[in-house]
């Protein structure tokens, strides 16, 4: 096995190039840095220009001052890495108020003067493992470390430039991708909506996903400048992105070795925050002249178009992807039409033939299952794989923080849980909503199983006392929650517009809002799968929600509303206690422990008299209070509570002694009083009793 294991790690410290074993990490970055210098390189025989219609719109320059440099830097991310210039966001926010006027005046002198500071147009490149052969470069993606001041500065002329592309509407909503207010999930949601309802009518519905490649590595930056230019970019800003754009320069790093600088001659700036901005500008003008519906998020791009005349829309496909085709080779763009593939969703048991698609001379290939923006889609628009593939992976994480887990704190395990597996299993929830309970129960058995490991439980233990145990919500109320959200923006315009086009408008006085409280109207259908679909399923629970909710000043007000509802309160001490004493405490708090009375609730035992005193049913008040075999460990404990507790407590000792009110007591016991420095002391006395008992060994 160590043999197995040592081959393992020398074929993860490799790469094969041109048939030759590289295992130096400077040999390697030189190798990397070369292969991802590759995807930026543009053709010797660059395309003409053509004419393109210039905006009446203007910005020629960009000013900033302190007060926008400030929040900038407050709004800053300390855990990232440094870039070249080693300078820190940590160090920026600790001097903000004495560098945000010198650095503003920087930034100002820089922008009217239009050049970028080279030393900022500098990237630390690290090559991440995607998937498949780790000894393949293929197979890696770069993260690029520009410097944090440079990216400070991008973020000052990204909001003047988004907000001037925005109030003007230069760029078309049919691109979702880093804008505002937007997502790739509410695009979905109105991908599939719009599906729906083409069903709903008995039309096919045809979906094509283009392949592009590298499209952000191969940004032609002559032709950017010529895109900005028809915006409306002119004078020193528009110097100034040609400067930003170039003599750029990376290297590769890998394991404290360099490879030699090199010079990026095309695309965007990798890891920047302007580079997307400057990507959505770029193929802005590919929906221009498409007959289908199309729809983009930054790269990725899609035509969706219904059958109600195969022939016809058929025709009208091949058009819009010959279009596309040569869109690509005007602006070195390139799609890929052996991975590029089409789908048709039907309901009909009958499926009908239809022609070919082409592309690029190339025939598509079309599938049953497609991929969108991470979501699968099937031809019968089920998500059962979709499901499926959620639920390997979020057990695959699970298997991983199992063999970890002993060396975390519950806490620390419930933070992983919730952070990097749970959103494994809601990704994608806005349009599988409709799905089958056997499929929504999958996802619900590993939150289960996460638990389970989070709280030591046993197998048996109530669901809803894991959930108290831990407090997180179930999946199904926290699906609800993000619905009504949803709606809450809807009706407050926080959502794009092509989503609040697709809500009815409210109905109802608006004077009289507590007699008539604005119900929004439901779609009427006869098919169940469109009316338990995303949109439908919000508005209902929306008009379902009480009206104090929908009346919200806030958005961040409407969710604590919501979250009184439907989260469940732990005590927050319950996760911090690690040990065999605080794993029994805790099995007999969510009623199912060792104990004999739990264990004949739950079939493991057909009796529940004490095994040690023959005397009554070991139930937690006969373990704690009662057990002659426990005496001398109950007797320390006592002594020990008395010595160290207020006399509030106190008290209920005394009752004890007195045989009143014992379930008071025994709840403090189990419990705590939820005052966290008196409950420190009870349950640190509460694990050394049930270890000593011994009870459960």
């Amino acid at each position: 096995m160590l043999h197995a294991e040592c081959i393992q790690m020398f074929k993860n410290e490799i790469l094969i190039e041109n048939g030759s074993v590289v295992s130096s990490a400077k040999e390697k970055a030189e190798i990397f840095n070369e292969h991802f210098l590759n995807k930026s390189k543009l053709p010797d025989s660059l395309p003409k220009l053509p004419i393109l219609e210039i905006s009446e719109n203007e910005i020629s320059l960009i000013q900033t001052n302190a007060a926008e440099v400030g929040n900038a830097i407050k709004s800053l991310n300390i855990s990232k890495a440094n870039g070249y210039d080693n300078i820190s966001n940590k160090l920026l926010k600790m001097t903000v108020n004495s560098i945000s006027r010198p650095i503003a005046n920087l930034f100002n002198k820089s922008l009217s003067n239009g050049v970028f500071p080279t030393i900022w147009k500098k990237a630390n490149v690290s090559p991440i493992f995607k998937q498949n052969d780790k000894q393949n470069k293929n197979n890696y993606r770069p993260i690029s470390l520009l410097s944090n001041m440079g990216k400070l500065f991008e973020r000052i002329v990204f909001k003047h430039l988004y907000a001037f592309c925005m109030q003007h509407k230069l760029l078309t909503w049919r691109n979702s991708g880093y804008k505002l207010m937007d997502s790739s999930i509410n695009q979905l949601i109105f991908i599939t909506h719009n599906i729906y309802k083409a069903l709903e009518k008995g039309d096919d519905v045809c979906f094509v996903s283009l392949d592009a490649t590298a499209a952000f590595d191969r940004v032609w930056h002559d032709a950017l400048i010529y895109k900005l230019r028809s915006k409306g970019v002119t004078g020193p800003l528009l110097n100034w992105l040609k400067s930003y754009l170039s003599n750029r320069f990376q290297r590769v790093v890998i394991k404290g070795q360099y490879s030699e600088w090199a010079q990026i001659k095309a695309g965007v700036p990798q890891g920047s925050i302007l580079g997307p901005l400057l990507f959505l500008i770029y193929v802005d003008d590919i929906v221009n002249g498409i007959e289908s519906n199309i729809y983009l998020f930054a790269d990725d791009t899609s035509l969706l178009e219904n059958l109600t005349d195969p022939i016809l829309s058929f025709e009208k496909l091949n058009r819009d992807l010959s279009k596309l085709d040569a869109w690509s080779k005007q602006w070195l763009v390139s799609f890929n039409p052996t991975k590029t593939k089409y789908i048709i969703f039907s309901k009909k048991k009958n499926k009908q033939n239809y022609p070919d698609l082409f592309l690029g001379g190339l025939k598509l290939k079309k599938v049953d299952e497609i991929k969108q923006l991470g979501v699968t889609f099937a031809q019968d628009m089920s998500f059962d794989v979709h499901i499926k593939n959620n639920c390997t992976k979020a057990m695959n994480r699970l298997t991983a923080l199992k063999r970890a887990g002993f060396k975390l704190t519950k806490r620390s395990k419930l933070q992983i849980y919730t952070a990097f597996i749970r959103p494994i299993l809601e990704f994608g929830f806005q349009l599988y909503v409709n799905s089958s309970l056997e499929n929504l129960k999958l996802l619900d058995v590993i939150q289960r199983q996460s638990l389970l490991f989070i709280t030591s439980a046993y197998k048996k233990t109530s669901n809803n006392e894991l959930h108290k145990e831990v407090g997180i919500p179930y999946l199904e109320s926290r699906r609800n929650m993000q619905m009504i959200l949803f709606m809450y923006k809807a009706q407050n315009s926080l959502l794009p517009n092509y989503i609040l086009d697709i809500i009815p408008t409210n109905i109802g006085r608006q004077n009289y809002d507590i007699r008539y409280p604005n119900l929004i109207p439901q779609f009427i259908s006869q098919k169940n799968y469109f009316l338990k679909s995303f949109i439908p399923s919000a508005i209902k629970l929306w008009n379902e929600t009480q009206l104090d909710i929908r009346k919200s000043t806030t958005l961040s007000l409407c969710k604590k509303k919501l979250k009184d509802i439907y989260s469940i309160y732990t005590y927050p001490l319950f996760l911090d206690f690690e040990g065999t004493g605080p794993i029994n405490h805790s099995r007999m708090r969510m009623g199912l422990s060792g104990l004999n009375c739990h264990r004949k609730k739950y079939n493991f035992i057909d009796y529940d008299m004490c095994d040690l005193c023959h005397l009554a049913k070991e139930d937690t008040t006969h373990f704690f209070l009662y057990c002659p075999a426990h005496a001398a460990q109950r007797q320390e404990l006592l002594d020990g509570l008395s010595r160290e507790i207020p006399m509030a407590v106190q008290t209920h000792i005394e009752n004890y002694h007195n045989n009143r009110n014992i379930k008071s007591f025994i709840n403090i016991l189990v419990n705590g009083t939820k005052n966290k420095e008196i409950d420190n002391i009870i349950f640190k006395h509460i694990f050394d009793f049930i270890n000593n008992t011994q009870r459960f060994v």
